[in-house]
């Protein structure tokens, strides 16, 4: 049976190793919540496909060796983001049956633990940040980056819309809530100051308020005078009633990189097809998603039901669809959705500005060849698959 669990802290001691690493734009706070058992789909996925297509389907999996495969989320609570584009739809839509794959999805407390757990084997492959994957193999820890995900960086610092606060210079002498010192919004906050010619350590007050309703309370009730978050936290804090006003990031932000796909050196080097075989189904759901957020939230309640809470998916699918939308936006390749190649791919400069960013925040220590760090030889495999195939199964 399909599931997800988050990852027991036991499992995840060696994370110390990981310390200093930074977190990525989706950490969230620990949940408490048990395992739960996800509810397999009604019906199968592909019972209108013709009959001829689903049996080249079934013979092409059938020439593929079985596997299972353990995918760790950065964030410690379920959330209408890679979990829905590359876990759900995939799994709804047969994209892992076709791949011969077993998928599970788990979840640890950002990108330190779910990049330990890949290291110890906890878990296959995990989409964490790569500032986070820069100092982990700084430190030694066998890991490898693969490609990208959230190829647009995610993270803005925002004010209440009618705040006096109008430009960067304006933060002196006030307080800017982060999620966690943890978190990623901790350097990005810390960098955006710099930039805009203030000390982080002596001209702003930068103040812990974790996400949502927590995030939302500390600004309305002044206790921090702006927010920096990730624009999936600000999406859902519009849909609860707030209204933001954004400051424009630096330049320096515009080619950083955020939650790239991850995996052991060890699982790279014994299973390379496998994992080229999850990534192609994971950029088909990719694909689907950005094409139609909204058929997407609706594939994906029963796969992961825990979405709905205590609420119906007609009742929250206008907003799931909205949140999931406004993440994938940080996914988006230029030009049409349908003419998109190159799911994964990241440029030298891209690479690069990237470490920079770590280690101006203090996650990496010195400069190192981004090849020590990355390798790309899965990304023509795993975008080897006809796009209009995929989109033909929308409604």
């Amino acid at each position: 049976m399909k599931r997800y669990a988050k990852l027991l802290a036991a499992g995840l001691t060696a994370a110390l190793v990981l310390a200093g690493c930074g977190g990525d734009a989706d950490d969230e706070p620990t949940t408490t919540e048990e395992p739960t058992d996800t509810v397999e789909p009604d019906g199968d996925a592909e019972e209108d496909e013709p009959a001829d297509d689903a049996a080249a389907d079934d013979e092409a999996a059938a020439d593929l060796e079985p596997a299972s495969v353990t995918f760790v989320t950065a964030a410690a609570v379920i959330l209408p983001k890679e979990e829905v584009a590359t876990y759900a739809v995939p799994e709804a839509l047969g994209f892992f049956e076709e791949e011969a794959l077993v998928v599970d999805v788990v979840t640890a407390d950002g990108s330190t633990a779910a990049i330990q757990a890949v290291a110890s084997g906890s878990a296959d492959i995990t989409a964490a940040d790569l500032g986070s994957l820069y100092a982990a193999v700084e430190q030694g820890v066998p890991v490898t980056g693969l490609g990208g995900l959230v190829v647009n960086w995610p993270w803005r610092i925002a004010v209440e819309s009618d705040s006096d606060i109008q430009a960067c210079e304006d933060l002196a002498g006030t307080s800017i809530g982060i999620i966690s010192l943890a978190s990623g919004s901790n350097p990005f906050a810390r960098s955006f100051v710099e930039e805009c010619g203030l000390d982080p350590d002596s001209d702003v007050d930068l103040v812990p308020v974790g996400l949502g309703p927590q995030a939302a309370a500390a600004l309305q009730g002044g206790e921090v005078d702006s927010l920096a978050l990730f624009t999936q936290a600000y999406a859902n804090l519009e849909l609860a009633g707030l209204d933001f006003r954004f400051l424009d990031n630096p330049e320096i932000f515009d080619p950083l990189v955020s939650l790239t796909w991850i995996v052991a050196n060890d699982f790279l080097e014994q299973n390379p097809d496998v994992i080229e075989r999850f990534l192609r189904a994971a950029n088909k759901g990719l694909l689907y998603s950005n094409a139609d957020p909204t058929e997407a939230m609706r594939v994906s309640y029963d796969i992961l039901p825990d979405l709905l809470g205590d609420r119906s998916a007609e009742d929250r699918l206008e907003d799931d669809s909205y949140s999931l939308g406004t993440w994938l936006e940080t996914t988006a390749l230029e030009g049409p959705v349908d003419s998109w190649e190159s799911f994964g791919e990241l440029n030298a400069e891209q690479l690069e500005a990237t470490m920079d960013f770590a280690i101006s925040a203090g996650t990496v220590s010195e400069a190192f060849p981004v090849e020590d760090a990355f390798d790309d030889q899965l990304l023509p495999g795993a975008n080897d698959f006809d796009r209009d195939e995929v989109l033909s199964l929308l409604p």
